[in-house]
């Protein structure tokens, strides 16, 4: 495609000249490789460690395919993102001229070794698979070099990705629900979880949209609320479900779709799987300007709350009160 594309991938030092590395089937870096291997060539590949975490960022933007995502990291970081020519590939493949680490190969055509077991974003290690090896011919780092990883599986590895998802999941539901406001993928469910908020959606609105967020390969739960729950609070969601869902009547599940290889809820090579959406929304009213028909929810009020929570900080714990 004469397109580069740059994704976060985790690799396995075999020794000095070698490592492998696991890109997704589906993925657009996958795609660039196979394209190369089609033909009999070996697939140019560079690996670059260390940067912004804008640009880091700006990596996991959700693009179309070929698309580059150096545009994307400089959006992030509000200037064009400086590139300079790798020194194994020239101009044929850039690099980020601020990078601290840059690791450039070839990974040979149709080469594919063991690799793994890993942790992987589900929590869980991952099944060894069959990988692309990389062989080695140049190494080059900035002086004093910070070597900036992830932890495998770990929380640090799914922020980037899933505020990434966000951003796609908003684009697609949007499209069918106007009311739409937010979008949240909590690191608590992985990656396979979304909460959608909504301010005045219509009649079958909230619905039309978690199906749609279903359609995201690695979402297998969508639940949505209205503005009165606070999606990046997980009290509040538990609370939204608790109090506000009939599972005959705000819940559906659609079999057949498409899912993570990795999910480990599926049985081993599964490729579709079942979902479920959740309406946890308030009734609509059903008069203009009345509130929906439901127990008003109780609550201290906010000015109440911040004078309790000023008072709290600024009492002092560590004496006893003079009499």
């Amino acid at each position: 495609t004469l397109v580069d594309n740059t994704a976060i991938q985790r690799c396995w030092i075999k020794d000095k000249n070698k490592m492998s590395f696991f890109p997704y089937p589906s993925s657009h870096n996958n795609r660039n490789l196979k394209k190369f291997w089609s033909q009999g060539q070996d697939c140019p590949v560079v690996f670059w460690i260390g940067h912004h975490p804008a640009v880091l960022m700006g990596t996991q933007a959700k693009l179309t395919y070929p698309e580059s995502h150096w545009e994307a990291c400089g959006g992030l970081i509000g200037q064009a993102l400086r590139l300079t020519p790798s020194k194994t590939f020239g101009d044929k493949i850039m690099v980020p001229a601020d990078a601290e680490i840059v690791i450039e190969g070839y990974a040979p055509a149709n080469i594919l070794e063991a690799d793994g077991p890993f942790g992987e974003y589900t929590g869980y290690t991952g099944p060894q698979v069959a990988a692309p090896i990389i062989n080695v011919t140049s190494i080059s780092m900035r002086k004093n070099a910070i070597y900036h990883d992830y932890g495998s599986g770990l929380t640090d590895m799914l922020v980037p990705d899933n505020m990434a998802m966000e951003g796609k999941v908003f684009n697609l539901c949007k499209q069918v629900a106007p009311s739409l406001i937010n979008v949240h993928v909590p690191s608590q469910g992985r990656r396979f979880n979304a909460y959608l908020q909504f301010k005045n959606p219509g009649p079958g609105e909230v619905k039309d949209a978690l199906t749609a967020a279903l359609s995201y390969r690695r979402l297998k739960m969508v639940l949505g609320v209205d503005d009165s729950i606070d999606i990046f609070n997980d009290s509040e969601i538990m609370f939204a479900l608790a109090t506000r869902v009939q599972w005959s009547r705000d819940s559906f599940i659609i079999d057949g779709l498409s899912g993570s290889l990795l999910d480990p809820s599926t049985p081993a090579g599964a490729r579709t799987l079942s979902k479920i959406g959740v309406d946890a929304s308030l009734p609509l009213s059903t008069l203009p300007n009345i509130p929906p028909p439901v127990p008003p929810q109780s609550r201290v009020p906010d000015d109440i709350m911040k004078r309790a929570f000023k008072f709290v900080a600024e009492y002092d714990n560590f004496h006893w009160p003079k009499s």
